[in-house]
């Protein structure tokens, strides 16, 4: 086991500390648990009865207070301190802010689920890197976040066997106003002698209204933000006698993550990004029973990644592309695309309408349909670097209309002494990614046919019920079952008129899960779940494979949905001066869906394929502690054990472990409310060693392409200035920790803010 970080030991004695004291007596746990806000309208009453049970699974909830204790600059900031939670957000405005948990990584991104108010903003499309849309909720809409490990919730379909993030929006009751500009920027500096300062900056504002039947909620957000370098040019060695060819100076010598000697040419991937998003809620009472809602979201980004060649030839002229000999007498080769520049729009649409309806005292419902919508997806590549004599041919590619659409059915009550949940749903998802030549990357023109074409749709029906029963005093069972039935069609992928189509796949499954809680005594309650979840293959799995560097890497039309069987037990508890949690769990998952090297045909074949069993054991401890009330504690530890137990395909895997899931996992946020308008808060971030091969190679984990162990240190300051005004002033990474995951995470930044609050919140 490696050795216990820093943060790791103080983390588990904070979260021990949240114990009963002889100077406070101590809260029941019941008390605290079951505790209904008296202000809840007759809306938010329905609505609370149809949320999933808490007596099932380990959850973490966090509220608007957090955006005073961290620099939060995007929405998926809030959970930067979840317990045992990663989110891969490699630069402010990252869109590909990838959620890792227990078993889920950052490269499974269809093993977690985000949704806002309901509505699904999670990409189930893709087949590795297919973040939540966090563009569609800015930070300023957010009254407060609840987080699910586990799939141990019938109403949730198979994605939830990693991590589920519930995202709760504000419905002001009085008229109320925000308002918030942030700056931001860093000094970047690597290891190869690229350094400059990346800088942005973000403003937002909303308002809304509650009036008797009536209520109303608007907000915008605006972004624009420069981000470092995220990758690095290598070339490819020369066979031939490379005397002849012209000298070129400045490649940089390095390693690898597997300790092979590489050449470092410069820096790729240098973005900037302008994003905006603008979000409307209406509900209106259409009796005293009866609620509808409606909800419209858009969000726009353009952006333009550049790149720097450190190449220099005798002449000092900077080096692009081509053949050239190195000092050392190698020769190299540069292809033509390797410093091209891209430019990449997106347009994206979310609308949704729900009703709520108070059946009889003991009974509500709720129906909810939603739409998500790319209008618009589309990256400009350039065939050739900024050397090249206009007109530079390049190509787009296009994702157009790709997206999905949701109904949820939901029906909860009370019979005798169980509380009853059952709903139905459907989901149905469309991709269609082109690929199309053009004369002029900037303005040209597509060509009739695209030259790569992949596509495919998917839907589920689904089905569930579930039974909590609070069969004696202290004890409480929980069982349900979820029915689905999946469906995969029209999928085809080829070049301009050669297309090939694939059958039809269905398949059907059942996912019991079952919870047992015990109240203890007044400050402790254990719970034992288990629950199996069924995760199908994406569209892009199954017939697609992925769109890397303008190719498509094919896929396994024949791909095995995931199995997930999950156990957890966990005890809680909660006192005056603070709560603690220490759960044991464990996730067998067979089938894991995984793009690797099948070894055992010749040629090999690289592509998405099943992993027969992994299996993940750990211990998670978090708690929250206040010894007084000007000092607030939050902290929390976990230790995975993860392992591939068995991969028949890729046999160096087996016994290794899991790509990115870390061996230990650790937070501490400290706050101190120095007076009444200032706080000031000390944070620490710690992830353990993790993996980025199968067979667990790269053990250098300090470089370009590797996955680093860090420590991480941030700070803020802020200053209520008068009523409803804050300042704020933070640093991320105080340290200037260098750390990777495969590509550089920020160096030290530092971000300064001004808020203002108005009306009822």
């Amino acid at each position: 086991m490696d050795s216990i970080p820093l943060p790791l030991a103080i983390a588990l004695t904070l979260a021990t500390l949240a114990a009963p004291t002889t100077s406070a007596e101590p809260v029941p746990v019941t008390d605290v648990l079951a505790t209904v806000d008296v202000e809840a309208t007759a809306v938010e009453r329905r609505e609370q009865r149809l949320r999933k049970s808490r007596h099932s699974a380990s959850i973490v909830e966090l509220d608007r207070k957090r955006a005073d204790q961290s620099n939060i600059v995007g929405s998926e900031d809030y959970l930067r301190y979840a317990p045992n939670l990663t989110v891969r957000s490699r630069y402010i405005g990252d869109r590909n802010a990838l959620i890792g948990g227990r078993s889920n990584t950052t490269t499974s991104g269809s093993r977690s689920l985000v949704y806002v108010d309901g509505l699904l903003i999670s990409d189930l499309l893709g087949a590795s890197f297919n973040p939540p849309r966090w563009g569609m909720v800015s930070p300023g809409e957010i009254q407060n976040f609840a987080i699910l490990y586990g799939p141990f919730a019938a109403e949730l379909p198979g994605n939830s066997m990693g991590t589920t993030v519930e995202i709760t929006t504000r419905y002001p009751r009085d008229l109320t106003a925000t308002a918030d500009v942030q700056a931001f920027g860093q000094y970047f500096r690597d290891d190869y002698g690229h350094a400059d300062t990346y800088q942005g900056q973000r403003a937002a504002a909303s308002a809304g209204a509650g009036d008797g039947r009536f209520r109303w909620f608007v907000a915008a957000n605006a972004l624009d933000t420069h981000a470092h370098p995220m990758q690095y040019a290598t070339p490819s060695l020369l066979t031939t006698d490379p005397s002849a060819l012209p000298a070129v100076y400045g490649a940089r010598l390095d390693q690898d993550p597997q300790g092979r000697n590489r050449i470092v040419l410069g820096p790729t991937g240098i973005e900037h990004t302008r994003q905006s998003t603008a979000k409307v809620k209406f509900a209106a009472d259409l009796t005293d029973d009866a609620t509808l809602e409606f909800v419209l979201g858009g969000w726009h980004n353009d952006y333009r990644r550049d790149a720097a060649s450190f190449l220099r030839n005798a002449q000092g002229h900077v080096v692009y592309r081509g053949d050239w000999r190195l000092p050392d007498g190698r020769g190299i080769r540069i292809g033509d695309s390797t410093f091209s520049p891209q430019h990449g729009t997106e347009q994206h649409y979310q609308y949704a309408g729900s009703l709520t309806w108070q059946l009889t005292p003991a009974w509500s419902t709720q129906v909810l349909a939603s739409r998500y919508r790319v209008a618009e997806n589309r990256l400009r590549s350039a065939l050739r670097p900024p050397d090249a004599v206009d007109p530079i041919p390049g190509t787009i590619a296009d994702g157009d209309g790709t997206g999905w659409s949701t109904l949820d059915i939901k029906l909860a009550g009370d019979v005798a002494s169980h509380h009853l949940r059952t709903g139905f749903h459907l989901d149905h998802y469309a991709l269609d990614q082109r690929v199309f030549g053009i004369a002029d990357w900037r303005e040209g023109t597509p060509a009739h046919l695209p030259t790569d074409r992949f596509a495919g749709k998917a839907r589920t029906y689904a089905g569930y019920v579930q039974d909590e029963w609070p069969f004696a005093p202290d004890w409480t069972a929980l069982a349900g079952i979820r029915f689905e039935h999946w469906q995969a069609y029209q999928g085809v992928r080829g070049k301009t008129n050669q297309l090939a189509w694939y059958p039809q796949r269905r398949e059907s499954a059942l996912s019991p899960k079952a919870a047992l809680s015990w109240q203890a005594t007044d400050y402790w309650r254990w719970r034992a779940s288990v629950g199996k979840a069924v995760r199908f293959p994406t569209v892009s799995e199954l017939f697609q494979g992925s769109l890397s560097a303008n190719a498509i890497v094919n896929a396994d039309p024949n791909l095995r949905p995931e199995r997930s069987y999950s156990k957890e037990l966990a005890a809680e508890g909660v006192f005056r001066q603070g709560d603690v949690r220490i759960t044991l769990f464990e996730d067998d998952i067979r089938d894991t869906l995984q793009s690797q090297t099948n070894l055992t045909v010749t040629p090999t074949v690289t592509n998405i394929q099943n992993v027969e069993r992994t299996r993940n054991r750990g211990i998670e401890i978090a708690g929250q502690w206040s010894p007084a009330p000007e000092l607030e504690f939050q902290a929390s530890a976990a230790v995975n054990d993860a392992k591939v137990l068995r991969n028949t395909k890729y046999t160096p895997a087996e016994g290794k472990r899991p790509l990115r899931i870390p061996r230990t996992r650790a937070n501490l946020l400290a706050t101190w409310h120095a007076r009444d308008d200032l706080s000031l808060t000390l944070a620490a971030r710690h992830s353990g060693r993790q993996w980025n091969t199968l067979d667990n190679v790269d053990y250098n984990g300090n470089t370009f392409g590797a996955a680093s162990a860090f420590t991480v240190f941030d700070a803020k300051a802020t200053w209520k200035v008068r009523e409803g005004w804050k300042l704020g002033f933070g640093i991320d990474n105080l340290a200037d920790k260098r750390y990777w995951v495969f590509h550089p995470y920020p160096a030290r930044t530092v971000v300064a803010e001004l808020r203002y609050e108005g009306g009822t919140q």
